[in-house]
């Protein structure tokens, strides 16, 4: 009488079954590939003092976004959109021109679920040139004037109050003398 497939030898084919589970899981999670992402944020930091970047946005990021070029595990690269990372450079001690160099250091995973030192290999080497541009303040009038018209039924206009204000503006010096018309507020 034949015995059924599964009876002879099931500890063994057990443990090989768990040894080639475990083996299989190693194996996916090392699996490395490459991956360009596209659109992902440049967030510069500690700016010099009374110096902006042209393009700097009021959050810090530049309005300009990069493609980065990462090698690291399949499952994790699969899933990574321009939302869960950000470059992030450092401008200490930086001026006039400078080019930055974008590498795995530089990166910053805004997704908590995802730990970029343990997943990313390699972040292909990237060139980003910045210049620095002096931060001019101005201040700008605001001259209010009479209102045009009759006030609603039942209110009286008493006065304009007050005639002056001043908004102080910043910015790149060619931008704020061209962002603004001769003759207007």
């Amino acid at each position: 009488m034949t015995q059924p497939l599964l009876h002879n030898n099931w500890i063994q084919k057990g443990i090989a079954l768990v040894v080639a589970l475990f083996l299989w899981q190693i194996v996916n999670q090392s699996l490395i590939t490459t991956r360009t992402i596209e659109n992902v944020g440049v967030q510069l930091i500690n700016i010099p003092p009374g110096m902006t970047v042209d393009g700097l946005l009021p959050n810090g990021l530049l309005s300009n976004r990069i493609a980065v070029n990462l090698q690291g595990n399949k499952n994790v690269l699969k899933d990574l959109t321009p939302n869960d990372i950000e470059v992030v450079l450092d401008a200490t001690d930086k001026s006039g021109e400078w080019i930055a160099s974008v590498s795995r250091k530089n990166l910053v995973s805004l997704n908590p679920d995802i730990e970029l030192s343990k997943t990313i290999k390699k972040v292909t080497p990237q060139r980003l040139p910045i210049s620095f541009v002096r931060l001019v303040t101005e201040k700008i009038p605001v001259i209010v004037t009479h209102p045009i018209g009759e006030a609603p039924s039942g209110f009286q206009f008493l006065d304009v109050w007050p005639y002056c204000l001043t908004i102080s503006v910043s910015g790149l010096k060619r931008r704020s003398k061209r962002s603004r018309p001769k003759g207007s507020i």
